[in-house]
């Protein structure tokens, strides 16, 4: 081999090694597993850690009330929320301003309302500790004293932060964001009956950082499907 080509090797040698170092370090190692963070997701849900069906229960219950209580179509309403909930594995605050709209038609019966919500909750299990901030807007359809559910349209943003006791203890910053379509509320129980949503949850901690997108239907009796990457999750919560 000559001196040249003895270098030329050399040099080809050190910028593949100095590569695959590189492409190493973009491939950051995943902080939160994909059963942890269905986990998270649904703690979100939970009605007695201020998650989303909290808001849920809060809207259709100020909604009918203004129904009921004959307040005026076309014009605003805002309302402070606050409750705090403790049981043998929970500890949780929520506090929200719920701002919300009656349509009516044109012999002023209600038939729908626009609403929106700003929550901020924070609550602790024995596996998740969690400070957030929310904000949540849509349409409710079926407001009609005959109908015995609404329908719910709306966006749901949740930030926060979240000390996770998982099997490594690690503290993460993440966002969640849900689309939800056409939700079956029924107005006595307030309880979702049915309805589907996208989903992403992304986060970081240090300089890792997580990111999953999927699907979730609403199967009744406080209990959906949560898909990642073609794999179910059951979720329950109370």
């Amino acid at each position: 081999m000559t001196r040249s080509t003895s270098i030329f090797a050399l040099l080809l040698t050190a910028i593949l090694a100095l590569s695959s170092a590189c492409n190493r370090t973009e491939e950051l190692p995943i902080t939160l597993s994909e059963s942890e963070a269905v986990e998270i997701i649904q703690a979100s849900l939970q009605s007695q850690a201020g998650g989303l069906t909290t808001n849920i229960e809060d809207l259709v219950t100020a909604l009918l009330e203004a129904v009921a209580s004959g307040e005026l179509c076309d014009t605003a309403y805002q309302e402070n929320l606050e409750q705090d909930f403790s049981g043998s594995n929970l500890e949780a605050s929520y506090n929200a301003i719920l701002s919300y709209t009656l349509r009516c038609n044109s012999l002023g019966i209600p038939q729908s309302a626009d609403a929106g919500l700003t929550t901020s909750s924070q609550y602790q299990t024995t596996r998740i500790s969690s400070d957030d901030s929310g904000s949540f807007s849509g349409t409710v359809d079926g407001l009609e004293p005959a109908l015995s559910t609404v329908q719910l349209n709306a966006v749901y943003r949740q930030v926060g932060s979240q000390d996770l006791r998982f099997a490594e203890q690690k503290d993460i910053n993440s966002t969640l964001f849900l689309d939800l379509l056409n939700l079956d509320i029924r107005k006595t129980t307030r309880a979702i009956e049915a309805g589907e949503g996208t989903f992403t949850f992304s986060g970081s901690s240090t300089d890792e950082s997580f990111s999953y997108a999927g699907s979730l239907v609403f199967t009744g009796n406080n209990t959906a499907t949560l898909t990642i990457n073609g794999t179910s999750y059951p979720l329950e919560w109370d």
